[in-house]
């Protein structure tokens, strides 16, 4: 998604947050009263899921983005993009825990998450009305969830990430009770450049539990967030909560990441939360936490103080798999299925009763064809010895459609290479059928990469990229829908602001040189620089900043019959020779390359340029200004700049 359908997005979800965000509170001081609090049992279903979350203080509504979301937001399941499990254990007070366990992939056009709370208060005694014991017994709880999350785009909603969830709860005190609630949630898409999220909640909807003949309600609440990215890596969020059976909560948290590679990570999370705050005496309402992230693996801690009832620990474990896998740098077309076989031939000539009757036969042609999506076929079924020339049509496997004419049509989509067999069977014998293959032939993928390394601190392309360049806008003169952008990136040598402009010129360098010296199409081409938030190897060693100086961009398009190479025409018969000796039509030939030649470097002055500007622009280094100077025997002369000069911009190595 680029940057101008993100912030579209973000202008179409706003006004549906701020009806959520009018309608919370009106909704709390119309349902929730002072008699209210206190009145709520299940309380565990408060206790948050994931060591994430809780080291923010539970700010973490808008934040949500794992398998988590489906207790803290069920919409931002959307944003989920491989497989997760995730795992917590709480040891709490004195003997009593809590673990959670959640589980999300990618279903159709959103994400299912499925989740479990469990929470023990540890053995008890059990005693009559008189206080004699009874024996021990384990007061718990539990709660099973399964929800939806999608992005919605389309209609008023677009660019909302929303989901529900479902959950059943049961209580074991003396006696089990056990319910049904809904949660539900939404997430607006990145605004303001991407940098903030906003949520709103509404968790725990409809469902009491009755012990004996006393009716308590679950812990409804709705909760207002947001997430603000403050830097790159450094994150902070806000929730306000109302809870049916409770004063307003707010919390606060941030967070703060650290990557080194693609599978090293570190974080530091802080919270502070108002309800501990305000119920328990002693130092509480504050969280700590931090996680680390080994490839695929990631484990969270948390810690949480309870003021006098001591501290309280909670420890996650994910882990990601199912990922999409990385492009390929050349996509192979595969190769087609066995082909299946031929059905017998029919049966032998029959007779009925004594007299000898003309067997019922059928044949079908076209015999096979090739065809591409969307393409259409004609078959033509002959019936003899019968005057009933009608026939059943069937297709093994069932892709694409036959009409009663015998006129069949491909799927829109082939993904990969599959022959379909294409039978008539005849209405006066069913016994005789006849059968042709079509083959569906898959488009088929091209694709290109590029990437450009660059010497510390310069933008300067070296002539040796010129092959790839050239290479680059060949194949978007071949494939005139295809488009890319064009990432910068630097090593961590240097601040972020420095970086971020330095990844900049590199990027806009290289899209220039493909456009002005190559012919390219400029539309089809955008430049973003990312400085060192993305590196590829590690910047601890010369070798891995090397390989992060970089410019990388990856172009890829479906050949389709406009595309294919053209014919080379047939070789003249000479006048001599006889008709029956022409000669066979030629092979067709590769397309030749025909990229425009490599045209010297230049540039239009314009105002406010001087050659201390271009130096830095074309060489990354100002103190090679003289080399335009030489290069440009006027400007030498005169020694000014003017606007609409063309000035050659030479090498670094020449004069």
């Amino acid at each position: 998604m680029s940057a101008g359908d993100r912030r579209v997005r973000g202008r179409a979800g706003l006004p549906i947050f701020i009806a959520c965000l009018s309608l919370a509170p009106l909704a709390a001081a119309a349902s929730f009263s002072a008699g209210a609090k206190g009145s709520s049992t299940a309380q565990f279903l408060q206790l948050g899921a994931g060591a994430r979350g809780e080291a923010m203080g539970q700010a973490y509504s808008a934040v949500a983005d794992g398998a988590d979301a489906l207790y803290w937001n069920p919409g931002a399941l959307s944003l989920v993009r491989c497989c997760e499990a995730q795992f917590m254990h709480a040891p709490y007070i004195d003997a009593s825990y809590y673990d959670s366990a959640n589980y999300a992939q990618r279903l159709g056009s959103g994400v299912l998450g499925l989740g479990l709370q469990y929470f023990s208060a540890g053995p008890q005694e059990e005693t009559d009305a008189a206080g004699n014991r009874l024996g021990r017994f384990t007061p718990n709880d539990l709660a099973v969830s399964a929800g939806y999350g999608t992005l919605v785009e389309a209609g008023p909603l677009n660019g909302l990430s929303a989901g529900l969830a479902g959950k059943w709860v049961r209580s074991r005190l003396a006696t089990t009770a056990q319910t049904a609630a809904v949660d539900a949630g939404i997430l607006t898409p990145a605004m303001l450049d991407g940098r903030l999220r906003l949520a709103f909640t509404a968790t725990n909807l409809g469902g009491t539990m009755k012990f004996d003949a006393t009716k308590e309600s679950l812990p409804l609440a709705y909760r207002l967030g947001a997430a603000f990215q403050l830097l790159p890596d450094w994150t902070a969020a806000v929730d306000a909560q109302f809870p049916r059976n409770n004063n307003t909560l707010v919390a606060v948290g941030t967070e703060y990441r650290w990557r080194s590679g693609p599978d090293f990570g570190a974080a530091l999370r802080a919270g502070y939360n108002t309800v501990a705050a305000r119920d328990v005496p002693g130092f509480t309402g504050f969280s700590f936490g931090l996680g680390l992230i080994f490839g695929k693996l990631s484990f969270d801690y948390a810690l949480v103080p309870l003021g006098d009832l001591g501290l309280t620990h909670r420890l996650s474990v994910g882990v990601r798999f199912g990922c999409p896998s990385e492009p390929a740098a050349v996509a192979v077309q595969s190769q087609p299925p066995p082909e299946p076989q031929a059905p017998p031939p029919p049966p032998a000539p029959i007779t009925v009763g004594r007299a000898f009757q003309m067997p019922v036969g059928i044949t079908l042609s076209p015999a096979s064809t090739v065809l591409g999506p969307n393409a259409s076929q004609g078959f033509s079924a002959a019936v003899t010895g019968t005057q009933n020339q009608a026939v059943f049509w069937s297709l093994a496997p069932a892709l694409g459609s036959i009409s009663p004419e015998g006129v069949y049509t491909a799927p829109a989509v082939i993904p990969t290479n599959r022959t379909v067999i294409v039978t008539a069977t005849s209405q006066a014998d069913p016994t005789q059928t006849a059968s042709s293959q079509v083959r569906l032939k898959a488009p088929e993928k091209v694709e290109v990469r590029l990437r450009v390394n660059f010497d510390t601190g310069k933008s300067f392309v070296k002539p040796e990229y010129d092959e790839d360049l050239r290479q680059v806008a060949q194949f978007l003169a071949d494939y005139p829908s295809s488009k890319a952008e064009i990432e910068g990136h630097t090593d961590n040598v240097g601040g972020r602001a420095y970086n971020l402009r330095l990844s900049q010129r590199r990027a806009e360098a290289v899209r220039q040189e493909i456009i002005d010296r190559f012919g390219a199409a400029g539309r089809r081409l955008t430049a973003v620089g990312y400085g060192f938030d993305q590196p590829i190897a590690s910047n601890f060693t010369v070798a891995g900043r090397a390989q992060n100086r970089r410019v990388m961009a990856s172009f890829s398009a479906i050949k389709d019959e406009s595309d294919a190479e053209p014919a080379a025409a047939p070789a003249a018969a000479p006048a001599a020779a006889p008709a029956a000796a022409a000669a066979p039509a030629a092979v067709p030939a590769a397309r030749p390359f025909a990229a425009p030649p490599v045209a010297p470097r230049k540039h239009v002055v314009v105002a406010g340029d001087t050659l201390w500007s271009l130096a830095r622009k074309y060489y990354g280094d100002p103190r090679l200004w003289t080399k335009i100077k030489q290069a440009n025997p006027a400007l030498a002369l005169s020694g000014q700049l003017e606007a609409g000069m063309v000035l050659v911009i030479p090498e670094p190595d020449q004069p």
